[in-house]
């Protein structure tokens, strides 16, 4: 099969669906297929710029990209109008577009209805968005909606990520005879490539991402404060790996120093570390060396770091949303949180029984392996795309 697969920006721009566009092209190509990547010469700042491991260049990767000029653009919408002069010119068997609000695919729209073919629409999220409590409705997307809902009918596949984005999508207005349901994938080799160490003289609560509002790290520290009310002599640490989110407009910026004040004002200042950004292996060693994960976020799409602290054999604390909701067996994997006291009473059922954070931990990485590694995530898209051709 000869796959064309279409993302608004690529790497060094580093984000969730320039990474799952890599993998997906990358097995695909593994498996004998070919799948070139079509995007914008869209340059990150140096906040953002980076590579996968192994990875140097654009060169490097084991299938072509191919980046056309932007022309136009508004906000992320950047408008590479020769893409589809170079899509006419091939004959491809598919076209999987990355991305609902992406100018690319709808470049690529037009082409399809010149030279017809097979058209996946993968989502990421574009269908939620109005589920943040933290974000105002934006006009500009609901303008869009009015040429985009035209792209989305033309689909003869939409991809989700969860059973979450599944309902949204559906409420969206998508035909769910059209949803398919493939997650995010990961590698365990990756995780297990560091040795686990539970800390013994502590209870090391772990929160991965960016600082924006929607996080809601509040109900955290106010649930860490309850738990210390009740279990004076518990030694605790919840370190923050991750940077104020400053791409989000509705972040307003500031959010850091709302929590710092939070948590001088609750007494726990000693107990709560923002450490900033780490990747690679320090982030690695982050989820290996935590006793538990927690995931306090108003929204989700999918929820990257919670399905990477299952791969690292973490227990999950989380609020049903993204890829919790899916991975979440209360008792079993974790416990769901709602509140600031729900979350303090699953810490005192660790600070209880010690041995439920590596019971919890192995199952959710044992769930996490069952659903998500990548040979599966690749054997569903191969499976989808033989349906269609």
């Amino acid at each position: 099969m000869r796959i064309l697969r279409t993302t608004a920006t690529f790497y060094p721009h580093v984000t969730g669906p320039s990474y799952q566009a890599y993998r997906i092209s990358e097995g695909l190509e593994d498996r004998g297929h070919t799948s070139p990547i079509f995007t914008s010469d869209y340059k990150p700042d140096s906040q953002l710029a980076g590579y996968p491991p192994s990875i140097e260049s654009i060169s490097d990767f084991g299938f072509e990209v191919k980046r056309f000029p932007s022309v136009f653009s508004f906000h992320q919408y950047r408008v590479p109008p020769t893409a589809l002069i170079e899509y006419l010119k091939d004959d491809f068997d598919l076209v999987h577009c990355h991305g609902y609000h992406s100018a690319i695919k709808d470049v690529l729209f037009f082409g399809l209805l010149i030279k017809d073919k097979p058209f996946v629409l993968h989502a990421h999220g574009s269908f939620g968005k109005h589920k943040d409590p933290t974000i105002e409705e934006d006009i500009h997307l609901r303008l869009y909606d009015l040429f985009g809902e035209r792209t989305l009918r033309r689909a003869d596949a939409v991809i989700v990520s969860s059973s979450q984005e599944r309902k949204e999508a559906i409420q969206f207005g998508v035909d769910p005879d059209k949803i398919h349901i493939v997650p995010v994938g990961k590698d365990l080799e990756t995780y297990t490539s560091v040795e686990r160490h539970i800390p013994s003289d502590e209870l090391r609560i772990l929160f991965v991402g960016r600082l924006a509002p929607r996080r809601n790290l509040e109900l955290v520290l106010k649930g860490i404060k309850q738990f210390q009310d009740t279990h004076p002599n518990r030694n605790l640490e919840f370190r923050i790996v991750g940077g104020e989110d400053s791409l989000s407009e509705a972040s307003g910026g500031g959010y850091k120093r709302e929590l710092e004040r939070l948590a001088k004002r609750l007494g726990i200042s000693d107990e709560v570390k923002f450490v900033g950004p780490k990747y690679g292996d320090e982030l690695i060693q982050e989820f290996r060396t935590a006793s538990l994960f927690v995931n306090p976020s108003h929204y989700e799409n999918f929820g990257q770091a919670t399905l990477e602290a299952a791969f690292a054999g973490l227990p999950i604390i989380s609020t049903l949303t993204g890829v919790a909701s899916d991975l979440l067996e209360e008792g079993k994997t974790g416990y769901p949180i709602q509140d600031a006291e729900t979350l303090s009473n699953a810490l005192s059922q660790f600070a209880k029984d010690s041995d439920l954070i590596e019971e919890m931990g192995n199952a959710a990485q044992q769930k996490a392996v069952d659903n998500y590694t990548w040979p599966q995530i690749i054997d569903s898209y191969i499976e989808i795309y033989e349906s269609l051709i």
